[in-house]
């Protein structure tokens, strides 16, 4: 069975946004487990979540251009 998709919570995306939108657009992998402990205040997320998250997100910003 396939995992199911990680859907973020509103406050999650939130902080991803702000993270992301402060110039933080590929968090080093040091700062990846920070940013899933802020975010696990608020519902389960692992280091992968964080990580592909930033990726879609650079996508999408790139595609928007």
């Amino acid at each position: 069975d396939p995992k199911p998709r990680w859907n973020p919570r509103p406050e999650q995306i939130r902080i991803l946004e702000a993270i992301f939108n402060s110039g933080m657009v590929n968090p080093p992998r040091d700062e990846i487990p920070r940013i899933r402990m802020r975010l696990q205040e608020y519902g389960q997320v692992g280091d992968a979540n964080v990580f592909y998250w930033f990726q879609n997100r650079k996508s999408r910003s790139k595609n928007k251009q």
